[in-house]
Formats: structure tokens, C-alpha cells, sequence
């Protein structure tokens, strides 16, 4: 890991994956991963790309910050998914503010995320999942579109189904 910054401590006690097996290196135990833990002065992250690490904090955080940890980590996933497509955009940025794509984007509504604490969940989130030392197993299995168990999208027959996680239904081509 190359530089660190420094998140003030905002009531966040700690951040865990409620997964096993999230990481899937000989190195990393199979328990559960705690990716912070609570110091009450300040949170250590590693700093991956700022603008990038931002783009994909918010887009966690817009699209599922009622979720899970797991959840929410599906998402990121989803979003890098994309970037490694050749249909979708090369960066986390280009994704997620491309045209029509995640609805927090074109709701009108401010960016500005409100609730700090879950905010500093999906930012710490987006470092783990953005931090090359990170071998994150893709739980989604290539999956590159999601959706909310209550909508029905019209796409949805064009895409494999491939988990659901909380209220959030993912999808991967039908090759």
C-alpha cells in the first residue's frame, strides 16, 4: 500500500465482511475480514486513487447503503465488472456516471451523501475492494447488472441470473 489517509472516526464501531470466504488467497484465513477497527481517534485506509475510490464510495453508498456489508461489496463488484468489459466505460468513474445506468445518478437529487456513517462504511468498502493487495472473490460471478427485488427491469430476460444478496437480484451475461 502506497499512501495513507486519514478518515476522522465518526461513530463507526468496526466494519466487517458477514461473508467467509470472501477472500480467496492462501495468505488470508477463512474467517471473517474486519476491515476497520474501532480506535477512537481516527480510521487508517489505504489510498488506492481518490477520484476512483470517491466514484465508487457513492455509488455504494446511493445504491446500497440499506444493505449488508456483502450487499454493498456486490455492488462494488458489479461496478468493477463493468470496467473490465469492453461494452462499459474503462474506469470506476466513466461506469458510474455513465448515461442512464444507476438511478442515483439522474434522480435529480443531491450527491451529497447525509448519513456519515454509512458513507465512511461505503468508502471503506470501495478502498478494500480498489486495493490491488486485495484478492476479493467475485461472489456475483462476472455479474454486470443488478436490481432491487421489488422492480422488474426490463433487461432481466437478456441476463442470467446469478445470486440475490438482501434485497438486490444480480445478473451476468447469458453466454
Amino acid at each position: 500500500m502506497r499512501i495513507n489517509t486519514i478518515i476522522p472516526y465518526i461513530s463507526v464501531a468496526i466494519v466487517s465482511i458477514a461473508v467467509t470466504n470472501l477472500y480467496n488467497t492462501p495468505e488470508q484465513p477463512k474467517e471473517d475480514v474486519v476491515y476497520a477497527v474501532q480506535t477512537h481517534t481516527q480510521l487508517i485506509v489505504p489510498l488506492i486513487n481518490r477520484e476512483e475510490t470517491h466514484c465508487l464510495a457513492h455509488n455504494i453508498y446511493f445504491e446500497g447503503r440499506g444493505e449488508s456489508v456483502q450487499g454493498q461489496v456486490g455492488i462494488g463488484l458489479v461496478t468493477l465488472n463493468r470496467v473490465r468489459d469492453r461494452d462499459y466505460p474503462d474506469t470506476v468513474c466513466k461506469v458510474v456516471w455513465q448515461h442512464r445506468q444507476f438511478s442515483w445518478t439522474l434522480d435529480g437529487k443531491s450527491d451529497t451523501p447525509k448519513d456519515t456513517n454509512a458513507y465512511t462504511t461505503a468508502y471503506l468498502i470501495a478502498s478494500s475492494i480498489l486495493d490491488k493487495d486485495n484478492a476479493i472473490r467475485d461472489f456475483t460471478h462476472g455479474s454486470l447488472m443488478y436490481h432491487a427485488d421489488y422492480v422488474e427491469p426490463y433487461w432481466k430476460d437478456h441476463y442470467k441470473q446469478t445470486t440475490k444478496i438482501g434485497s438486490h437480484i444480480f445478473y451476468a451475461r447469458n453466454n
